[in-house]
């Protein structure tokens, strides 16, 4: 697969390797969102999250939990956005050992990475 760099010296530049790469400013125009479906949190590990930026979790009961993906590294970040109306889910840290927040119904909290692995710190909403 081919990498898609892009920057202000050489404008658009293919490289090897994979994904895509944006080395200066980007203006981004129109809605940005997230188009998959939602992540149910459950009672014990929680089904882990897929790390990309906006993850939608529905919860049919207070303090069921998800977790968050091993990161790619420093910076990562995940906004969990709890959809369901009625309760609260626990986002955990990919080893399921650490509460990282509790996102009440209809907020959200942005999590982000400070290097690469389980290391996620959580923002809450305000």
């Amino acid at each position: 697969m081919v990498k898609v760099v892009i920057n202000d010296a050489q404008g658009l530049v293919s490289r090897a390797g994979s994904g895509s790469e944006i080395n200066n400013a980007a203006k981004l125009g129109g809605a940005l969102y997230t188009a998959g479906s939602a992540s149910a949190a459950v009672t014990t590990t929680g089904p882990e999250l897929t790390g990309q930026l906006v993850e939608l979790v529905t919860s049919d009961g207070n303090a069921k939990r998800v977790s968050l993906p091993l990161a790619t590294g420093a910076g990562q970040m995940v906004f969990v956005v709890e959809t369901a109306g009625t309760n609260s889910a626990v986002v955990r840290n990919q080893a399921n050992d650490t509460t990282l927040a509790t996102v009440a119904a209809n907020t959200y909290v942005l999590c982000v990475s400070t290097a690469s692995g389980d290391n996620w710190k959580a923002v809450p909403s305000i």
